[in-house]
C-alpha cells in the first residue's frame, strides 16, 4: 500500500488515503475511518508524467486527484497492475537519453537556422507579391527619410546624368531586374549605396563626392543591381522574421512575427554569401560592357576607408559592407 493525499474535487481540504489493488482495481481506503471512498480500473485514470522531484499526481473520474510523495511506492504499485510508463517519463529518467535528446535538438536547431531557415525565405521570397515587396520598399524608404536620409543637393542635371549612365549599362544576358534609382544627402549615413526590396537603388550625394571617376559609381550601383536580382534585402529579413516567428510561436504568440517587416529590412547585414553573390554580378556587368571589375574593388576599398572612422547607430543595411578584403581579393579573378 502507498500512502496519498486525495482531493474529491469539490473541497480543497485533503483527505490521507491508503492506496492498493483489490480484485483488479485501484482502491482509496480513509486512513482515519478504515472506510473504501472509491475504486477505479487502471484505464479509468490518468498517471501524470514525473516532474522534478515533486509528488506524482493520479487523476481519477469525475475530478478526483491523488498526489503521492512516495514515487518509488507508486512505481511499484503501477507496475504491479501492469501500467507501463510512457517512453517520455522514461526518457527523463535516464540520463544518457536526456543529454543525447538535448545535443540531438541542437544540432537540428542549428541547422535548421543555418540550412533551413535560407531555403525557407528563398521560397518565400520566390512567390511573394512583386506590389508587397514594392510596398515594403517605399515604407523602408520613408523611414530612412524620416530618420536619416535628406533630400540630394546635387544638381538635377548631375543626378540625371548618372542615371542615364546607369540605364545605358546593359545587365548579364537574362539578369535585368527592375530598379529605381533615387539620390538623398546624409552627413550621417555618409558615402553610401544601398538597394531596398522592389527596385529601389538608394546612392547618396557623399557617394558621389568620394568616387573620383563616375565608373567606381556606376560599379557600385551594379552591385546594389546584384542585391534587387537575388533578393537579398526581401530574403535577409524574411529570415529574421522566421526565426523570430518560430520563437514566439514556440512562445505562443505569433501575432506580431509578420508586423514589422520594413523594420527587419532595415536592421538586415547581408551574408558574405549575399554579398558575393552581388559582386560577381556586378563584375558579370561591368564586364558584359567593356568595363574592369576593378572599378567596383576601387570603390571598396574608398568606401572602407570612409567608414573606417564613422560611429555606429546607423542601421545595418546602411553600414559600410562587411568583408571589404576579402571581396576585393575575389574580384581579382574577375579581372
Amino acid at each position: 500500500m502507498v500512502e496519498a493525499r486525495y482531493f474529491d474535487g469539490r473541497s480543497s481540504r485533503p483527505r490521507t488515503v491508503l492506496l492498493d489493488w483489490q480484485d483488479g482495481l485501484l482502491t482509496l481506503r480513509d486512513t482515519a475511518e478504515n472506510t473504501i471512498l472509491r475504486q477505479h480500473l487502471l484505464q479509468d485514470m490518468e498517471v501524470a508524467e514525473e516532474l522534478g522531484h515533486g509528488p506524482r499526481l493520479l487523476r481519477l473520474p469525475e475530478s478526483g486527484l491523488c498526489e503521492i510523495e512516495d514515487r518509488a511506492g507508486l512505481a511499484a504499485l503501477l507496475e504491479q497492475a501492469g501500467h507501463r510508463e510512457s517512453m517520455v517519463s522514461r526518457g527523463q529518467r535516464n540520463l544518457k537519453l536526456a543529454l543525447f535528446a538535448a545535443i540531438a535538438l541542437i544540432v537540428i536547431a542549428a541547422a535548421g537556422y543555418r540550412w533551413g531557415v535560407p531555403l525557407a525565405a528563398d521560397a518565400v521570397a520566390a512567390r511573394l507579391p512583386t506590389g508587397l515587396a514594392e510596398k515594403t520598399g517605399q515604407e523602408t524608404l520613408e523611414l530612412l527619410d524620416e530618420h536619416w536620409l535628406k533630400p540630394s543637393r546635387l544638381p538635377g542635371a548631375r543626378r540625371e546624368a548618372l542615371r542615364t549612365q546607369f540605364a545605358a549599362l546593359q545587365p548579364p544576358p537574362g539578369q535585368a531586374p527592375a530598379w529605381r534609382l533615387h539620390f538623398r544627402a546624409s552627413p550621417q549615413v555618409g558615402a553610401n549605396a544601398f538597394a531596398l526590396p522592389g527596385g529601389d537603388i538608394i546612392l547618396t550625394d557623399e557617394l558621389v563626392a568620394l568616387a573620383r571617376d563616375d565608373r567606381e559609381i556606376m560599379a557600385v550601383l551594379a552591385h546594389e543591381l546584384g542585391h534587387q536580382h537575388y533578393r537579398h534585402g526581401l530574403r535577409n529579413a524574411l529570415q529574421g522574421i522566421i526565426v523570430g516567428a518560430a520563437v514566439t510561436a514556440w512562445l505562443g504568440d505569433i501575432s506580431t512575427a509578420l508586423a514589422g517587416l520594413s523594420s527587419a529590412v532595415l536592421e538586415a547585414r547581408y551574408s558574405r554569401e549575399f554579398e558575393q553573390e552581388a559582386d560577381i554580378y556586378a563584375a558579370r556587368m561591368l564586364q558584359h560592357n567593356n568595363l574592369s571589375p576593378e572599378w567596383l574593388a576601387t570603390a571598396l576599398q574608398r568606401l572602407e576607408q570612409a567608414h573606417a572612422s564613422k560611429a555606429e547607430g546607423t542601421p545595418s543595411l546602411l553600414s559600410s559592407h562587411p568583408h571589404t578584403a576579402e571581396r576585393i581579393e575575389a574580384l581579382k579573378v574577375h579581372r
